[in-house]
């Protein structure tokens, strides 16, 4: 069970006897994605289900419930790990490079911000944002492409708008755009790669495409 839930939060608590099999735990761990905190939603349905071990402490049930979490364009709240180590060690070219690392690796974000350390030395601090389940093998990678000393760990919840990425015209050409939406509010984005691409087509500078892509959102 133990290998089953690698990469997963567990409690354990005070009961001497099974309470997860390796069964349950392959159901759990394929078909269900954790979420810690901020879940919200309105409940659609409900299940109970008691077992046949009598324990002092606890009580032997289960109970699951399957929720509508929110309207299309509300957005969400999710819960992320925030990687964080401070270096004056490292050149912009190593930054570069685990940074790049990193965002290969399916961190979520990645970021680098100048900090003062000891001793008045300048020096940056790695932000590294990724889902619970990446926080280890991201801190791995930190720790052997860096050789920082340590890592701070901690848990965030963010709020998220909805977002999806789909093709549009723009200036006689195909571009993909990401799509947002938030408690009613709706915008798009460009892809900065399809504006370099169009760039290099046109000859025109990505600045001005992008200007002109927020004139007129809805293509031209």
């Amino acid at each position: 069970v133990i290998k089953l839930c690698e990469g997963h939060a567990l409690r354990i608590i005070d009961v001497e006897s099974e309470l997860l099999t390796p069964t349950g735990c392959a159901v759990l761990v394929a078909l269900g994605e954790q979420v810690e905190s901020g879940v919200y939603g309105t409940v659609e349905k409900t299940g109970y289900g008691c077992g046949d071990k009598v324990f002092e402490k606890s009580p032997n049930t289960l109970r699951v419930l399957l929720l509508e979490t929110s309207p299309a364009d509300a957005g969400a709240v999710d819960s992320v790990m925030c990687l964080e180590s401070d270096m004056d060690h490292l050149s912009g070219e190593l930054m570069a490079d685990a940074a790049g690392r990193l965002m290969q690796a399916k961190a979520l974000d990645v970021s680098w911000s100048p900090v003062f350390m000891k001793k008045g030395r300048p020096g940056y601090r790695l932000s590294v944002i990724c889902e619970p389940a990446k926080m280890q093998e991201l801190a791995d990678l930190i720790m052997v492409h860096t050789r920082t000393l340590g890592i701070r760990m901690q848990r965030m919840e963010r709020v998220i708008a909805r977002r999806e990425v789909a093709n549009a015209k723009f200036l006689d050409a195909e571009i993909r755009e990401k799509r947002c939406s938030y408690k009613g509010a709706f915008f798009s984005k460009p892809e900065y790669e399809s504006l370099a691409r169009l760039s290099e087509k046109t000859g025109r500078p990505i600045v001005e495409l992008m200007e002109e892509y927020y004139k007129n959102p809805d293509g031209g």
